[in-house]
């Protein structure tokens, strides 16, 4: 059995730095513009889809036959989720947002579409909520005009 010498037993850690534990920041998210929203939610998006496929190799696992995630697969799927949780919040932000630009209107709408269509298997429901978003696009870019409901 091979034991590690006293030389790495005393071997000091090196001090990590930056911060050690990560939160959403609500008030960032409360401060940002539709557009930019939209691009973070797409950035955290992405990072999370790579992240699924991380999770799914076979070094992450603690077994060929088991689908049960190892220690590292473990750390791996926190940050996971902690995405997720961001992607969520920035949704929340995107949804109390009533934007009047047409850019923003349709940025809004194209976001929370592209959301509940991951989220929701009803296509009419998905249909519905984009005509409503079309109509509110339709009345940013001609104020004057009101689309029929």
């Amino acid at each position: 059995m091979n034991k590690r010498t006293s030389n790495t037993d005393s071997a000091e850690r090196l001090p990590l730095h930056g911060r050690q534990s990560v939160q959403i920041d609500l008030d960032a998210l409360d401060q940002m513009g539709v557009g930019l929203l939209k691009s973070l939610y797409c950035d955290i998006h992405t990072l999370n889809d790579v992240l699924s496929g991380m999770l799914n190799r076979p070094c992450h696992q603690s077994s060929e036959r088991s689908y049960e995630l190892n220690v590292a697969g473990s750390l791996l799927d926190d940050l996971h989720e902690f995405l997720g949780v961001y992607e969520q919040a920035i949704i929340n932000a995107v949804r109390t947002r009533r934007p009047t630009d047409p850019i923003d209107v349709f940025d809004r709408g194209n976001l929370l579409i592209r959301y509940e269509a991951g989220c929701d298997e009803n296509l009419l429901d998905i249909a519905s909520m984009a005509l409503q978003f079309a109509k509110q696009e339709a009345d940013a870019k001609a104020p004057n005009r009101r689309v029929a409901a």
